[in-house]
């Protein structure tokens, strides 16, 4: 009989105890942990981690600055499943964004445990090897396959919100003469030097690529090609005045360049192919007439 009469204030006490040991662990895990109440997503109660991750220091100021962050996270979308998982961003006080990877998982009919983990630094390392995979190693400008993905894109913006386009290609006179002569090194040195030049006078919104060998392509965006032959001045008029060759070894080729003009609309152009076909033709047109020269070719 003794031992019936202890008996449940030893089950309270384990039950107590177990109670103490888990808040215990859910407010000192480096984990952040959220427990919310479907059906409006009301934050019930969030650990020392999730408080510092949200900068905030209750769960009242964290409702008043986030009231909409776990909108996704409805009583509809756990209709299959009682798991979820998915990406938050979150803006900052900076104007920056935190990039969260967050775990829900419903409980008790209401509730809903989410887990969440900062993903920024590893969404910044994922944005600069994409940068560095879409880039020329030789130039750091776009890659060719990179620069047609682009300029697809820009034809198909411009085709749908009735915008003009122009592009021009730019070649390097006698670069062949150049590598033959100075080596290949050089001929690399002196591709750089061009890449870096043509980046550093085109606009932000200009897009600039290797096309390929020593041929460098530039779009234009929302740029009509009454308007185009300005930029495309400039830029010739610079690598003019500021030689990319070296004097000395100006002697022995040409330093200068030849350019080939084209946009959208005009006559006989429906796709980017026909823009850089039509450049090219102007290019090669710069050619024929002995280079250092822009070139508008139509049919």
């Amino acid at each position: 009989m003794k031992i019936e009469k202890r008996r449940p204030a030893f089950e309270y006490k384990l039950v107590s105890d177990t109670d103490n040991l888990f808040g215990s662990i859910f407010e000192k895990t480096p984990v952040a942990i959220i427990l919310l109440l479907l059906p409006d997503r009301k934050v019930l109660k969030a650990n020392i981690a999730a408080l510092n991750l949200f900068k905030v220091k209750s769960v009242q100021e964290f409702c008043d600055k986030h009231p909409s962050l776990f909108n996704k996270f409805s009583d509809e979308n756990f209709y299959d499943s009682d798991f979820l998982e998915m990406e938050l961003r979150l803006r900052n006080f900076k104007g920056g964004v935190t990039y969260l990877t967050a775990k829900a998982r419903k409980f008790e009919g209401f509730q809903i445990i989410l887990t969440l983990e900062d993903i920024t630094q590893h969404k910044k390392r994922e944005k600069r090897l994409l940068k560095l995979a879409s880039m020329v190693g030789l130039t750091g400008i776009l890659n060719h396959k990179t620069l047609m993905q682009r300029f697809k894109e820009e034809v198909l913006r411009a085709k749908k919100y009735h915008l003009p386009l122009s592009c021009f290609m730019f070649d390097i006179d006698d670069f062949k003469a150049f590598n033959d002569h100075f080596g290949h090194l050089e001929g690399d040195e002196l591709l750089k030097k061009t890449a870096k030049a043509l980046k550093e006078h085109t606009r932000e919104s200009d897009i600039v690529g290797r096309y390929g060998g020593d041929e460098f392509l530039v779009i234009l965006p929302e740029t009509p090609l009454s308007e185009a032959w300005v930029p495309v001045k400039r830029i010739r008029s610079y690598f003019l005045n500021n030689p990319i060759v070296d004097k000395d070894k100006a002697k022995a080729v040409k330093n200068t360049f030849s350019i080939g003009l084209s946009g959208f609309p005009l006559k006989g152009i429906e796709t980017y192919k026909d823009i850089i076909h039509h450049a090219d033709k102007g290019l090669y047109e710069s050619k024929l007439k002995g280079g250092n020269q822009v070139v508008l070719w139509s049919e």
